[in-house]
């Protein structure tokens, strides 16, 4: 399976941020800067693991 990563990491980056301002989430900013780093196969399992349905980023 192909997935747009830059998709993928954009919408879960904008949901970091979403928790860390609005939710208050300080971790959030540390998830953040790992997502940046990641891989894409890394950000497809991290993206698994949260219950993100990657087929919805198929390219």
């Amino acid at each position: 399976m192909s997935v747009d990563a830059d998709k993928l990491r954009n919408d879960l980056l904008n949901d970091l941020y979403g928790a860390f301002w609005a939710g208050g989430y300080g971790g959030a900013s540390m998830e953040a800067h790992d997502i940046e780093k990641m891989s894409d196969e890394e950000l497809v399992e991290y993206a698994e693991e949260k219950g993100v349905d990657t087929d919805k980023y198929q390219a």
